[in-house]
């Protein structure tokens, strides 16, 4: 009996062996066929990959190629939301008072001013997503893709600090600065978001109105020649699938266009909840970067989400 025993022993180990050595191959095979098959824009970046090969498939982490797109160059730059009652006009105050201090700081370094007040501008569309996200899950309802667009919102603009941080480096004292206005905006906007979501979304499409006069104006310097109408940073180039000789002014005008987008997606929000029309879905081109009109909150019928 003891013979038998230790002979089926014997046996167990040898299967043992025999399939980790099948278990390892078979994972050694599978690694091999991964590393023959061609790697695809749509595909994890291997790490293995040498970056600076011209088969590298795709350069940026940030984004993917199914998050770029086309600026929309012909969205109107002229609409503005006149105050319809105390919350708006409290608003439009705030947001007139702290362009005085921008205007003060910064005055014509473009460069300088979009790299500070990007780091702010992407704060907005974080808090509102985050909000968003918390009360579909109180109510055990969906957003109606109102979360998506807020932080579609916070990325684009976080995006547009990327592409400005290849054409102009904040000093020192903007960095110290930078730390204190996110942080003081962060909780300022959170508490007024909870107070007021009208009044929050109210202050960024003010905002927006002023960052399009904000970006006109950078543009009549570059025309003017007080900025060098540089190339535009590769990573913009990518992003807003621009032409390979595309310059600054490119740049600006399609970072003039998402701001203008924001606007109108911002103003919209703020007049559906002026309305009472709570569970209003976003629209579609809300996501795709198109035309959205503010004052379709007093025109079109609630829809269910």
């Amino acid at each position: 009996m003891t013979s038998v025993a230790s002979q089926l022993q014997h046996n167990k180990a040898l299967l043992t062996s025999a399939f980790y050595r099948q278990q390892q191959q078979e994972i050694s095979s599978l690694k091999q066929q991964q590393q023959q098959q061609e790697v695809t824009p749509y595909h994890p970046v291997a790490e293995n990959l040498d970056k600076s090969s011209k088969d590298y498939p795709w350069k940026w982490r940030s984004f993917l190629p199914e998050h770029t797109y086309k600026p929309n160059l012909r969205v109107d730059l002229t609409r503005h939301h006149e105050p319809m009652d105390f919350r708006d006009k409290v608003a439009l105050g705030i947001v007139k008072f702290l362009r005085v201090f921008a205007d003060a700081f910064f005055r014509k370094r473009y460069g300088h001013r979009a790299v500070v007040l990007e780091t702010v501008a992407a704060v907005p569309g974080m808090v509102g997503g985050m909000f968003q996200h918390l009360q579909s899950l109180r109510r055990f309802k969906p957003s109606g893709g109102w979360i998506r667009v807020l932080l579609d919102e916070a990325e684009n603009e976080r995006m547009h600090l990327m592409t400005f941080m290849a054409i102009a480096q904040p000093t020192i004292f903007e960095r110290a600065l930078v730390l204190l206005t996110q942080g003081g905006f962060f909780a300022f906007y959170a508490f007024i978001y909870l107070a007021s979501p009208k009044t929050a979304h109210r202050i960024v499409g003010y905002l927006e109105e002023e960052a399009i006069i904000s970006y006109t104006q950078y543009l009549q310097e570059i025309d003017k020649g007080t900025h060098a109408n540089i190339p535009a940073p590769e990573i913009a180039i990518d992003y807003w699938q621009m032409d390979k000789n595309a310059r600054l002014r490119d740049v600006v005008l399609a970072v003039r266009a998402d701001e203008a987008h924001h606007r109108d997606v911002n103003h919209l929000k703020a007049n559906l909840l002026y309305k009472k029309k709570y569970s209003e879905p976003a629209p579609v081109q809300a996501l795709r970067h198109g035309d959205v009109n503010p004052e379709d909150a007093f025109r079109q019928e609630n829809r269910s989400t």
